[in-house]
C-alpha cells in the first residue's frame, strides 16, 4: 500500500514494505509484500514495476539517482533499471562465479560490489559479471552472524560495509583497510570521511580519519525502528513493514 506523505519530518511512505533505499535527491524506492517495486517522490508514487518473476531476498541500491540496482540473494540476478523503473540490463553473478554474497552495493563508478563469504573478500565486478578487483581476506568467520545481505556504501573515495552483524570496515579506493572495528552499531550510511551508524534509538556520525575513531556525534535520537539508510539529512526507517521517511 502506497501512502501520501503527511510531513517531511516524519512521513509514512508505505505499510507493506520488505526492503527499501533512498537516493541523494530524496526519492524513495521500495519493494512491497506483493513484490512490486515502487518509486515515491515527495510523497507521491510515480512509478511501479512488478518483480514477481525474479526470486527471493531482494536488496535495493539507489545510491545513484539515475539508476537503481535490485539484487536477488537466492538467484544471483542483478536487475539494473533507470530511475523511471524501466529495465536496462540483467546480470547473473552466480552463473560464472562461485560466490556466496553477504554484502552488495553499487560501486561509485557504476560497477558492482560484493562481499563474498566463501573467500572472505570484497570483490568488484563489471556489468558482465567479470571480476575486476579483489581485496585481501577480511575477518574470517565474522560473516557467520549475518542474517540477509548487508549493503555496501561507496562515495567515490571510501567503501564501507558491515561484515556480519558487528564488524564495520572502511576501505579506500585501493582496497586498503582504513577502519576495522567490532561494535554493536549498524552501519547505515557513508558521508564524506564519516560513517553513519544506528546505536539502538540514535543515529550517530563517526569520522574515521580522526586519531580517536571512537568519537561519535549524535545526529538524531528517539528512533523507533531500523534505519534502512541515511543520506544528506534524510533517513528511511523500517518498523515491521511500515516505512517512514524522516529528516535529521
Amino acid at each position: 500500500m502506497c501512502l501520501v506523505a503527511n510531513s517531511q519530518n516524519d512521513s509514512i511512505v508505505a505499510t507493506r514494505a520488505i526492503c527499501a533505499d533512498l537516493d541523494m535527491k530524496g526519492n524513495v524506492y521500495y519493494i512491497d509484500s506483493s513484490y512490486e517495486l515502487c518509486k515515491q517522490t515527495k510523497g507521491v508514487t510515480t512509478n511501479r514495476f512488478s518483480l514477481t518473476n525474479y526470486g527471493e531476498g531482494p536488496v535495493i541500491d539507489a545510491s545513484n539517482p539515475l539508476e537503481v540496482f535490485v539484487f536477488y540473494e537466492n538467484s544471483g540476478i542483478l536487475l539494473i533499471m533507470d530511475n523511471n523503473l524501466n529495465p536496462v540490463q540483467e546480470v547473473n553473478l552466480y552463473s560464472a562465479n562461485n560466490i556466496r554474497v553477504q554484502g552488495f552495493g553499487r560501486a561509485n563508478d557504476g560497477k558492482i560490489w560484493v562481499f563474498d563469504a566463501n573467500s572472505y573478500t570484497l570483490k568488484k565486478y563489471d556489468r558482465t559479471g567479470t571480476l575486476v578487483t579483489e581485496s585481501v581476506m577480511l575477518n574470517k568467520g565474522s560473516e557467520q552472524k549475518t542474517k540477509g545481505i548487508n549493503k555496501i556504501f561507496d562515495n567515490g573515495a571510501l567503501v564501507a560495509f558491515q561484515q556480519g552483524q558487528q564488524n564495520t570496515l572502511v576501505l579506500n579506493n585501493n582496497l586498503k583497510v582504513l577502519f576495522n572495528k567490532a561494535n554493536n552499531s549498524r552501519l547505515v550510511g557513508l558521508e564524506g570521511n564519516a560513517i553513519l551508524e544506528q546505536d539502538k534509538n540514535t543515529l550517530n556520525k563517526r569520522d574515521i580519519t580522526t586519531t580517536n575513531k571512537q568519537t561519535k556525534t549524535m545526529l538524531s535520537s528517539s528512533i523507533n525502528g531500523e534505519i534502512v539508510c541515511a543520506i544528506q539529512g534524510r533517513m528511511l526507517m523500517l518498523n515491521k513493514h511500515t516505512l517512514k521517511l524522516k529528516t535529521y
